[in-house]
């Protein structure tokens, strides 16, 4: 073997051996993990829940994580590189190699060239094998982001402030170019698992209403701006099954409740610790105008042709705020489904055991749901303190039903209290059993032009048996409660019936 064939053959080796030491001291998985500790500067950024002095703490934590988790990848990578060199060192002092030779071959054209395309066909490999960014975690929930998409999303939460100054921009040469203030918004809320995501399909395919959809993610303040940006690579996509695993299909042009992440962006306070404050008495901000605005935004940028499109919101957290959302928007109307209260805590409680297994199996969840504003469930949770429901409640824990009760009980106590003609109480088991009925009752209060629009749907709704088993364990005095309550409610729903009623035999 000549001197540059054995030279070559080495240079293999040198590169082979400081390959096998870069996986073998994990070398990729300590530069990923530098990555997501510097991303998470950004989720501290982005975190609403935290006050400033907070916020400053938690970085200093993150950037000393940081400096240690650098100086393990760079002491690795040296090792990996010493040990081949060290290797190199001894075959020439047995006189079996020369060092000088088996360096030039290494920065030769020809060898970097070779290694280049092996590296292309390895990673090339290992793209195909990764393909998908379907992550099962959880039951039934599924992740499809890539890392570009993550690091996007992550992005979008911590740069809030700088997305208001682009919307300044947005209202400024765009503005002009939309439809102008719709009149009688909808809003459909109630604690999370009554029927909300269901109602808000139903409104939606009416085709007389604008939302925000999974187009106008992450960026979701500046709508008009990110739409023209993301439609050049933003392809039609087919309907898969949401990352809820429920059966419901959905695709980028699908509605979903992103509207929380303006009422964060303007009322972080509201947020700070382990619960969220009902809203205070309504007062003008510069909320309301950038509110007004966001909506003609979205009904400009609607893929919809109908005319005088409205707004539909679909947002759970809004129980915390529908007076206040009543005396913002004078013509807004608020559909509040409610469902068995036996089926409705059951299925409130397995979907928290739910979300803590998701969100301890998969990080991202955990903070992108945050990012939504979605604190329903899992390490998330923020309930909405109602009356100071949670300091008076004989469970702490959410992992007991009896927590879900009581957090059921108050949180309908507080919207049965609200009086209004602009309110209509759903009874989501009827509407399932009486969907044509029920659906043309909704029609009504809604103002829809065309009831048969909503009512046509009605093979959409399947009654089945709702009740869920009784909870023998719920104390008696509770147990009482929810049952008076849960009678009060269906009798809000009929007495509304009736008004609708009423109401319609005098417009005739």
């Amino acid at each position: 073997m000549s001197d540059e064939q054995l030279a070559y053959l080495c240079s293999g080796l040198f590169l082979a051996l400081f390959l096998v030491l870069f996986f073998v001291l994990h070398l990729p998985k300590r530069a990923r993990q530098i990555g997501t500790t510097a991303l998470s500067v950004l989720v501290v950024f982005g975190d609403v829940s935290l006050d400033d002095e907070q916020k400053e703490s938690q970085i200093q934590s993150i950037t000393i994580k940081l400096l240690v988790k650098l100086v393990q990848f760079l002491a690795g990578l040296m090792v990996a590189f010493l040990l081949p060199a060290i290797a190199l060192y001894i075959l020439e002092k047995a006189e079996l190699v020369v060092v000088a030779q088996v360096t030039q071959q290494l920065l030769s054209v020809p060898f970097l060239i070779v290694s280049t395309l092996i590296g292309i066909l390895v990673w090339i490999v290992v793209k195909q094998r990764s393909k998908s960014h379907v992550t099962k975690v959880g039951k039934g929930f599924e992740v499809r982001y890539s890392s570009v998409e993550k690091v996007l999303h992550l992005f979008a939460f911590a740069t809030r402030d700088i997305q208001l100054a682009l919307a300044k921009i947005e209202d400024r040469f765009l503005l002009r170019t939309v439809s102008p203030q719709s009149s009688q918004p909808v809003f459909i809320t109630a604690l999370p698992r009554a029927g909300t995501t269901l109602l808000m399909d139903l409104c939606f395919n009416t085709g007389k209403f604008a939302t925000h959809t999974y187009r106008d993610m992450p960026f979701v303040l500046v709508p008009l701006l990110w739409r023209m940006f993301a439609q050049r690579f933003m392809s039609k996509a087919s309907e898969v099954e949401r990352a809820h695993g429920d059966g419901m299909l959905v695709s980028l042009d699908s509605p979903e409740a992103f509207e929380e992440i303006l009422w964060m962006t303007f009322w972080q306070e509201q947020y700070h610790g382990q619960q969220i404050a009902v809203w205070p008495d309504y007062a003008k901000s510069r909320f309301d105008d950038f509110f007004i605005r966001h909506q003609r935004k979205l009904i400009g940028s609607s893929s919809s042709r109908a005319r005088d499109l409205r707004y539909l919101s679909k947002n759970n957290l809004n129980i915390a705020r529908v007076e206040f959302l009543l005396q913002m928007l004078p013509d807004a109307k608020v559909l509040i489904p409610f469902r068995s209260p036996t089926a409705h805590c059951q299925s409130l409680l397995r979907q928290h055991l739910n979300f803590l297994t998701i969100h301890q199996q998969d990080e991202f969840s955990k903070l992108y749901m945050a990012g939504v504003g979605h604190f329903d469930f899992g390490d998330n949770l923020k309930p909405v303190n109602f009356e100071h429901w949670v300091e008076h409640s004989t469970s702490r824990c959410a992992e007991d039903i009896v927590y879900w009760y009581e957090y059921w009980c108050a949180c309908y106590r507080h919207l049965v209290a609200i009086e209004s003609d602009r309110i209509c109480f759903v009874d989501f088991d009827k509407l399932c059993q009486q969907p044509e009925a029920e659906l043309r009752r909704i029609a009504d209060f809604i103002d829809l032009s065309d009831a048969q629009l909503l009512v046509q749907q009605a093979g959409l709704l399947h009654s089945s048996n709702m009740a869920g088993e009784e909870d023998s364990k719920l104390p008696l005095e509770l147990a009482n409660r929810v049952a008076s309550l849960y009678r009060t409610l269906k009798q809000r729903a009929t007495d509304s019936s009736i008004d609708d009623h009423n109401s319609s035999g005098m417009h005739r």
